[in-house]
């Protein structure tokens, strides 16, 4: 009756390795369209001060700057410290024309800036706690060189990126919680044969069925074609078993008698002790021929029996046996019970504790049946209201041939017997003292099936 501690689940591995997976995926690719992006909005950034440069190239003119011009207008530009500057000197050095934003002088280090592909050149200088992009180009205007600088404020190309970086978080995570839920149920989907077989092994473990029917995919249906044939092979050989059993049974059983007869027909005290040693012969070769039947009908999967089928009879027979007493036999069991034991094993099991009980009691023996704490097993019990049996003298009751009352009919094998039978199947004798007053006989036997609502019949 024990039970193995489940191992990690293979469903929950799974998923986490491809919601791991799926998130190192992502990652990496959020960093690359963050890194393309940012390159994308500084090449804009630098068109856009390209486009002012060319604008102010155009406003020079003559040589002389246009005070209506689009450069001069713009608001960017006239803000003061706003980090948007532009200023035009001459190839001496001096400031010819400077935008009215740029108060304090502009130093530029040359070797902050590198050629581009337009023939001007661009880089990134810090001035305070502002980054600004410089664009810088040379033109000849009139047979003299000029210096035509345009600065802009980074700020807007961060705030721009930072903007994308932030859906692109959101976006993604909001993707990965779909790849999650998506990737859950794929597996969920993938491992189903594996749970149809195990509901298959249930059936086969509860007695519902004899081996494992379904379609299943062609990654597991080698699997099940074996097990099926594990199945039929050990159905074999426990026919095999059971047929040599009843052969031996049938070879031993003509030559005992033919030497219990010859011991009966001679007289003198070497006849009755071969007599009496046949006769235990013949009691020990049932013993263990029965035990061996009962070893092989407990290892045989696919057995269920019904409980009330099988008790409500033998109720029915002792009822009539005990009919000139005022003995009662009641019977307290939930419908649709269903124990993984042979139908005679039962019967036999039922028998030794009624009897057993009945030879006790002094108005009634009720018998019982109830699931038990531990999933998978049912609790069987005989109760009277008899004078019960000591503590200290339950354990001798439970040993072959051992009473406790010689002037009581009966060979002392029943309880005995109902001990072994309950060992053959994975489960105890419990004995304690009865609700009735009398004794009460536990037996944990495997359950098939369980149904219905608690019922009480007479």
């Amino acid at each position: 009756m024990s039970t193995n501690r489940p191992a990690r689940s293979l469903a929950l591995r799974l998923t986490l390795f491809g919601a791991a997976a799926s998130l190192a995926a992502l990652i990496v690719a959020g960093t690359f369209m963050a890194v393309l992006q940012r390159m994308g909005a500084e090449e804009s950034f630098d068109t856009q001060l390209d486009v002012t440069l060319g604008l102010l190239v155009g406003a020079l003119g003559d040589g002389r700057l246009e005070e209506g011009a689009a450069v001069v207008a713009d608001p960017r530009y006239a803000a003061p410290a706003s980090g948007w500057y532009w200023l035009v000197r001459a190839d001496d050095g001096e400031s010819l024309y400077v935008s009215s934003s740029l108060i304090d002088p502009l130093e530029i280090a040359q070797e902050a800036l590198r050629p581009n592909a337009e023939g001007a050149a661009v880089g990134t200088i810090t001035t305070g706690s502002t980054r600004l992009r410089v664009l810088q180009r040379g033109f000849i205007f009139e047979d003299r060189a000029y210096t035509f600088t345009v600065t802009g404020n980074l700020e807007v190309v961060d705030r721009v990126v930072a903007d994308f970086r932030r859906a692109v978080v959101m976006t993604l995570t909001v993707l990965w919680l779909v790849l999650m839920a998506l990737g859950f149920l794929q597996i969920r989907l993938g491992l189903r044969p594996l749970a149809a077989m195990r509901a298959a092994l249930a059936e086969l473990r509860e007695g519902a069925a004899e081996r494992m029917e379904g379609v299943y995919p062609r990654e597991v249906a080698p699997l099940v074609s074996d097990l099926n044939q594990l199945l039929e092979s050990n159905a074999a050989i426990l026919e095999r078993a059971r047929r040599h059993v009843g052969n031996l049974a049938h070879a031993l059983k003509t030559p005992l008698a033919v030497i219990a007869n010859e011991a009966a027909a001679r007289s003198g005290p070497k006849a009755a002790v071969v007599g009496e040693q046949a006769e235990a012969m013949k009691t020990q070769i049932g013993l263990y021929l029965d035990r061996a039947r009962r070893a092989a009908d407990a290892a045989k999967p696919g057995t269920a029996t019904g409980f009330s089928q099988t008790a409500e009879p033998l109720l029915r027979v002792f009822s009539r046996l005990n009919r000139d007493s005022d003995l009662r036999f009641l019977l307290e069991a939930q419908d649709g019970i269903a124990l993984r034991v042979e139908r005679h094993d039962l019967e036999e099991i039922l028998g030794n504790l009624l009897e057993n009980a009945a030879r006790y009691a002094r108005s009634r023996v009720v018998l019982r049946a109830r699931p038990h704490s531990e999933p998978g097993w049912v609790a069987v019990s005989v109760a009277d209201d008899g004078p019960g049996v000591a503590e200290k003298d339950r354990a001798i009751i439970l040993k072959r041939g051992q009473r406790l009352d010689e002037k009581t009919p009966g060979s002392g094998l029943g309880l005995s017997i109902v001990s072994e039978l309950a060992e053959l199947y994975g489960g105890c004798v419990v004995l304690d003292d009865a609700a009735e007053g009398g004794l009460e006989a536990t037996i944990l036997l495997p359950q098939a099936a369980r149904t219905g609502l608690a019922r009480v019949s007479p």
